[in-house]
This record gives C-alpha cells, structure tokens and sequence, in this order.
C-alpha cells in the first residue's frame, strides 16, 4: 500500500515523541508497519511495537513481513513484560499468567529492574485502552529514547477493565509529545 501524502509526513516527522490522533479507517497500521521500517533502515537500536491482541500482533508481523526478530519485538505488552522476566529467569511469570495475575506482571518486573533492556523506539497501537499499570510501564519503566503511538479516544473499548484514554494527555504533556493527526478515511 502507498502512503498518503498525510501519512508520509507522519513517519518523516523527526521528532523523539509522537502521538497520533488516528481516525477510524485512516490507514493506521499501514503508518506503524512504515514507521517500523523506517527505524529499521535507520538505526541499530531495538523496536519494541504494542499491539492489543495477539491476533493484531500476528497481522502486523505479516504486513511487515521478514524482519529481523532479535531487534524488533512485536506483541501485546504482557507479553513482552513476560518475555523480559523470562529472559532472566523469573519463573514466577508463568505462574502470574496461569492465574491471569497479568497486571502483577508489571509489579514483578519493577522488583526485578535488571530485566530491562535499552528501547531505541516504543511504537503503541490502541494507546487508548492502556490502564494505569501498562501507561506507567511503558512511560516510566521502559523509558524509551522515542516513543510512536497511536489512538483515538473515542473508541476506548476496554475501559471496564480500567483503560484510561485520559492519561494520553498526561504523558503527551510529560514526554513532551508532538500530536498529529491522521483524520484520512479509507474505508466510507
């Protein structure tokens, strides 16, 4: 798929902190799968992109095609939570998530901090149905040099399970994030 004249702008911004305001339709994932390749092409640091389900993760996996694994992470944000405390050999990770104890999984991580590895750039699809826990991981213990993420407040779907589309502006504002946004529509 060719990039929009809009969405070319987006991926070419230079800033370290973006968050896209990103319509229903407008070509999202089309802009994340670039943005990926971009910092591919661009630096040797590790990508790590959110997805908030796996069936979105795999999707996005097959848009980008052969990529190089070891630098580029591509999943829900449990799950790379889980992958970092496995990778260091907190068991007790598995356990969390047989209970579904997924939030806790932040709390261990953040008891285990040596299982953090440097993120050249987070890219978060559906930043608005993150909660608390997963904002302050992926701003406060993450710590990424960049940050691209997108969303549209209007379609937080998982408040009932404590999504905070509110704290968007928080982080914008702490990150001191540069918002664009993506109003094209694709599909009506």
């Amino acid at each position: 798929m060719n990039l929009s004249k809009l969405q070319q702008e987006i991926i070419n911004d230079n800033n370290d902190v973006i968050f896209v305001e990103a319509a229903a339709a407008s070509g999202k994932t089309a802009l994340i799968i670039d943005k990926i390749k971009k910092e591919l092409n661009e630096s040797n640091e590790t990508i790590v992109a959110f997805t908030f389900t796996n069936a979105a993760a795999e999707e996005m996996s097959e848009r980008l095609g052969n990529y190089d694994s070891s630098r580029v992470f591509i999943g829900t944000i449990h799950s790379y939570c889980v992958k970092l405390l496995l990778s260091h050999g907190i068991t007790k990770a598995l356990e969390y998530c047989e209970e579904e104890w997924f939030d806790q999984l932040f709390q261990l991580l953040k008891e285990h901090l040596e299982c953090i590895k440097p993120i050249g750039c987070i890219i978060c699809d559906e930043m608005q149905d993150c909660n608390e826990h997963q904002f302050e991981f992926i701003f406060e213990i993450l710590n990424a040099k960049k940050y691209f993420c997108c969303y549209d407040k209007r379609q937080s779907i998982y408040r009932w399970r404590g999504a905070h589309p509110e704290y968007i502006d928080r982080y914008a504002d702490e990150k001191d994030a540069v918002i664009l946004s993506l109003n094209e529509n694709y599909r009506n």
